[in-house]
């Protein structure tokens, strides 16, 4: 008897389950990966202080953070959008495409307006940056009100849904040639603040809501945009009656990304979030004496690397902060070795799944 051919259904996938019930919700889930600050629209306060996890803190507007006077690629942070989906009106698919968005401030339309609520997750891997910045009396420090919107190369605007941190950053060791073994997550502590306690931070934060209607509904500043290939208006690519591959059915899915170039080996420490720190418009200070053993110590590890990341320093002091001394700035995460170590004994490390990147409002 003959083969018989595989019916295709009309987007090329698989039938599900027959006669079901009832058609799904639809959702949007966005992805976050990068340069991030994310600031929510009812900030973090004295009275509660322990953020009570699922509680709304309003809208929500991702910051897609970059210093563009470092034109070091491995410094340079380029705000990327890609979309998976329908075309709302034509039908036609949208599979995932990146557009560079600098520039663009994006609303996510259609999924309500009842605020973003941050789960346990999200508390517990992403640093509150004014915590980092002051300590455990961040109470009595005034909130920072100089913002330096220039370091802020793109804006996304989500007015309702949860969110949470999907995977942390994980780091191998590189034994250049013999099996590094598996990744694992490892703890970072933030030179700056020596009582901030050392945890896993996440590199990738995932908003997702329940859609009003049938589709997404993307209102950007430039309609540039539209003309690229980006909809206006975007639907789940299939529904739970028809299946693809590597696609969730009912579901909009949009990539936001912000990362610069890979380096040929990775760092265990990450200057690149001090301009979180200066976008959102902390005040800045003076390295204490702490800085040169870290410097002494990046310089072993990669010499190189490290003086690209001090030139970045040196410009962000020249632009706050000229008439002082360096070193000068604000604090950036580092790896925690096993022993409390200010950097881990390994000589190189490898990090497959991108750096520990984003900080939480101020």
């Amino acid at each position: 008897m003959p083969a018989r051919r595989a019916k295709s259904p009309r987007t090329g996938g698989s039938r599900g389950p027959a006669g079901a019930a009832k058609a799904a919700a639809k959702k949007v889930r966005l992805v976050f990966r990068g340069l991030i600050w994310y600031h929510f629209e009812k900030p973090r306060t004295a009275k509660d202080s322990g953020w009570v996890s699922g509680s709304s803190r309003g809208t929500l507007t991702a910051y897609l953070i970059n210093d563009a006077d470092c034109h070091h690629a491995d410094h340079y942070h380029v705000p990327r959008l890609a979309c998976i989906g329908r075309e709302a009106t034509t039908g036609a698919e949208v599979l995932g495409r990146p557009h560079i968005i600098a520039g663009q401030r994006l609303v996510i339309g259609g999924i309500g307006s009842g605020g973003v609520a941050p789960d346990a997750s999200f508390h517990e891997h992403v640093p509150w940056m004014r915590e980092v910045y002051y300590g455990s009396n961040w109470a009595s420090q005034p909130a920072p009100v100089e913002r330096n919107w220039n370091l802020v190369a793109a804006e996304v605007v989500v007015p309702a849904g949860r969110i949470w941190t999907r995977t942390l950053a994980t780091w191998t060791p590189d034994i250049r040639g013999s099996n590094p073994g598996p990744e694992r997550p490892v703890r970072y502590g933030f030179f700056w603040n020596p009582q901030w306690t050392p945890r896993s931070l996440a590199n990738e934060c995932i908003v997702e809501a329940d859609l009003e209607g049938d589709a997404l509904e993307l209102e950007a500043l430039s309609t540039q945009l539209y003309s690229e290939g980006v909809p206006r208006k975007l639907a789940p690519l299939t529904d739970s009656a028809v299946l693809r591959h590597e696609v969730e059915p009912d579901t909009v899915d949009l990539l936001i990304t912000n990362l610069p170039a890979y380096r040929a080996r990775r760092t265990p420490w990450a200057v690149h979030y001090a301009v979180l720190f200066e976008a959102a418009g902390f005040p800045g200070a003076p390295y204490g004496p702490e800085f040169s053993r870290l410097e002494q110590r990046a310089r072993a590890l990669d010499r190189e690397s490290w003086e690209r990341d001090a030139h970045m320093l040196e410009l962000i002091r020249r632009r706050r902060s000229p008439a002082r001394p360096a070193p000068w700035g604000y604090p950036f995460p580092h790896l925690v070795g096993d022993s409390g170590a200010l950097l881990p004994d390994t000589p190189w490390l490898h990090n497959p799944t991108g750096s520990a990147c984003g900080g939480g409002d101020e």
